[in-house]
């Protein structure tokens, strides 16, 4: 049986298996970020008018997110700081459920240690990335992949999709965005696909290639960091998952029972991986690609947003 994104999982056991055993990688640069623009064309493209009539019960699981992520900001910050034993930054943003590169700048700009913190989000990553396929497979009970990557769309509809990656990026760099290389070209495709302007989707092989390179890029997180050095943090790191692994399947199970979300898509939406990650698995995986998407981009502002404002009254009456 193929396995479920064999390009992502494949790419990044590789670069995992070459790191521990000492190799030098070469770590893909901005070739990611067009990745990324990729996957988010095609996130985007699961925003047809149809989700008029989705409103009202994506917005009655959307109203759970807030409080799933204060509870994991504030169990995790519990967590680190009696069990790791983190000074308070560190602690702080190990704790946060967002996106590795901005919680790790965060953390630098706030006296946090990089290395710990960039573990912890890169443990948390690496594991759900590995293990969420083979879990949605295994509930699933069947093969799971997205029938639209394999039309190759025609020429008008492949310059339209292009032109919301180019466009909706540098809308969202321009306006400092983060994320701005995913985000922008969903946003643009999502409203090109809902207006009408075009139903194609990005090609299998582009989307095979995005999962080859972002592979690659998650598997070369360890690069340059001895195991031994590795050992506790990452141990640290599976005790927290534990945590975040209880509290997901409770949320998971409220949604299911008052929001009547399907199970599997609010896994994905409520599990606190990577949005490009978990977006990817979700297309990949043709599993409710609207639903996933717009948990990640609100759980992601929520993030970004509230992490800072936290912290910044924690510093003020601590």
């Amino acid at each position: 049986m193929e396995l479920p994104l064999a390009w992502l999982l494949g790419a990044m056991s590789v670069c995992l298996i070459a790191t521990f055993c000492g190799l030098s990688l070469y770590k893909p640069g901005s070739i990611v970020l067009s990745m990324r623009a990729i996957l988010g064309v095609a996130i985007g493209s699961a925003f047809s008018p149809e989700i008029n009539e989705r409103l009202g019960d994506l917005s009655h699981s959307l109203l759970f997110l807030p409080p799933y992520c204060l509870l994991t900001g504030l169990i995790g910050y519990a967590f680190f700081r009696t069990v790791a034993k983190f000074d308070r930054p560190t602690a702080y943003y190990a704790a946060m459920p967002g996106g590795f590169q901005d919680m790790v700048a965060f953390g630098e700009e706030a006296g946090a240690k990089i290395q710990p913190l960039a573990l912890v989000h890169a443990t948390r990553i690496i594991f759900l990335v590995f293990t969420l396929p083979f879990l949605v497979r295994w509930i699933e009970g069947l093969e799971t992949e997205n029938a639209g990557l394999h039309h190759w769309p025609d020429f008008e509809s492949l310059i339209i999709l292009f032109l919301c990656g180019g466009l909706g990026w540098g809308l969202a760099k321009l306006l400092r965005i983060s994320g701005s290389a995913i985000v922008g070209p969903m946003v643009v495709s999502g409203l090109a696909h809902y207006l009408g302007w075009v139903e194609a989707t990005p090609p299998k092989a582009f989307i095979d290639l995005a999962q080859l390179i972002i592979g690659v890029h998650i598997g070369c997180q360890y690069q340059g960091m001895r195991v031994k050095e590795m050992a506790s943090v990452i141990f640290i790191s599976f005790g927290y998952l534990l945590i975040l692994g209880i509290l997901t399947a409770a949320f998971v199970g409220l949604v299911f029972i008052f929001a009547e979300a399907d199970p599997v898509a609010a896994l994905l939406a409520f599990s606190p991986g990577g949005q490009a990650e978990m977006n990817l698995i979700a297309f990949a995986m043709d599993i409710d690609v609207t639903y996933v998407a717009l948990h990640h981009l609100i759980r992601m502002v929520l993030v970004i947003v509230g992490a800072q404002l936290i912290f910044k009254l924690i510093k003020r009456f601590a």
